[in-house]
C-alpha cells in the first residue's frame, strides 16, 4: 500500500486502522481488500460451479489489488461485474482501485462514489462498505491536510475537506486532521494580519487572496472558532472607511477577544482602537 499523499510505500503494523507515512508523516487509513464473497453463495454458504469460478476470479483480482496493480485489478473487477451484476464485493474493491488510480483534480471521485453507492445498495448496507467509505474520506482529508498552506494549495486543501465531508459524516479522526490544518493556517494568517495592522495602521489592506481564503474557510464550517475571528478582522478593516467609529470598535473588539482566546501565541498583541486615529497593535 502506498501513501495517497506522497506515493511512498507504507508499512502498516498489526490490526490498526491507521498508519503514518515515514516520508511525509501523513496519517493514512489502511485499506484491506474485501476477500470474503458472500453475495453469490447460497444460504448454507455453498456455491454453484459457476459461482465457484467467479469467486476464484475474484481471488485472482484480489491478488492484483494486494500487489498494488490497481489498473489490472480494476479491469478484472469490471469484468466480474459485467458477468455477475450483483457481486457487490467487486464494486467495492473496484472503488478503492479507482481511488488509487485517480487524478489530482479529484474528478475521478464521482465514479468512486457511484461504485460505493451500488455496493451499498446490493449489499444491504453491509458494514464493510461503510468502512471503506470512511477510509476513503479520511485519506482524501489527509491529502488536503498534507498540502502546503500557501496560495492555490490552500484552495485545493479546502476542496479535499469538502469532498471528504460529503463522502462521510461524523468522523472524529478526520475532523482532528482538518482542525489541525485550519488551526495552523488561521494562526499564520492572524500573525500576518497583526503585523499588517501594526505596520500600516489604517492604510492596511488585506490581500484579496487572504480574504478569499477566509471566506472559503467560513463556508467550510466545523473548523476552529478562530475562523470567525480571522474573518472579522479583515472584513472590519476592509469596511473601515464606510463604518462609523463605534461600529468599527465593536467589530474589532469582538475580533480581539477571539484572537486572544483562539491563538495564545498572538495573545500578547493587543488590538487598540483609539477614539482618534487608526486601529493598531501594541
Amino acid at each position: 500500500m502506498k501513501c495517497p499523499n506522497c506515493g511512498k510505500g507504507l508499512n502498516p503494523s498489526g490490526a490498526s486502522r491507521y498508519t503514518k507515512c515515514a516520508n511525509c508523516r501523513s496519517k493514512v487509513a489502511v485499506f484491506e481488500v474485501v476477500s470474503e464473497v458472500t453475495s453469490i453463495q447460497s444460504g448454507d454458504g455453498t456455491a454453484s460451479a459457476t459461482s465457484a469460478k467467479l469467486i476464484q476470479r475474484m481471488e485472482l483480482a484480489n491478488l492484483d489489488f494486494e500487489g498494488e496493480n490497481y489498473a489490472e485489478a480494476s479491469r478484472c473487477y469490471s469484468a466480474l461485474i459485467v458477468e455477475e451484476p450483483t457481486l457487490w464485493e467487486a464494486y467495492l474493491n473496484r472503488a478503492v482501485c479507482e481511488f488509487w488510480l485517480g487524478r489530482e483534480d479529484f474528478s475521478h471521485m464521482k465514479g468512486v462514489e457511484a461504485l460505493l453507492k451500488k455496493a451499498a445498495l446490493l449489499s444491504g448496507d453491509d458494514s464493510r462498505v461503510q468502512r471503506v467509505r470512511e477510509d476513503l474520506a479520511f485519506n482524501v482529508a489527509a491529502i488536503g491536510a498534507a498540502k502546503e498552506a500557501l496560495g492555490d494549495k490552500i484552495r485545493q486543501s479546502i476542496l479535499c475537506f469538502e469532498l471528504s465531508r460529503n463522502m462521510a459524516q461524523d468522523m472524529a479522526e478526520r475532523e482532528d486532521v482538518i482542525e489541525a490544518y485550519t488551526s495552523r493556517l488561521l494562526g499564520d494568517m492572524a500573525e500576518r494580519i497583526g503585523r499588517g495592522l501594526g505596520n500600516f495602521k489604517k492604510n492596511y489592506d488585506p490581500p484579496q487572496a487572504e480574504l478569499d481564503t477566509l471566506e472559503s474557510l467560513g463556508r467550510l464550517g466545523g473548523a476552529p472558532a478562530g475562523e470567525a475571528l480571522a474573518l472579522l478582522i479583515p472584513v472590519a478593516l476592509q469596511k473601515y472607511a464606510r463604518l462609523r467609529k463605534s461600529e468599527f470598535r465593536q467589530i474589532a473588539e469582538e475580533a480581539r477577544s477571539r484572537l486572544q482566546s483562539e491563538f495564545p501565541s498572538v495573545s500578547e498583541r493587543k488590538f487598540v482602537i483609539p477614539l482618534i486615529g487608526a486601529a493598531k497593535v501594541v
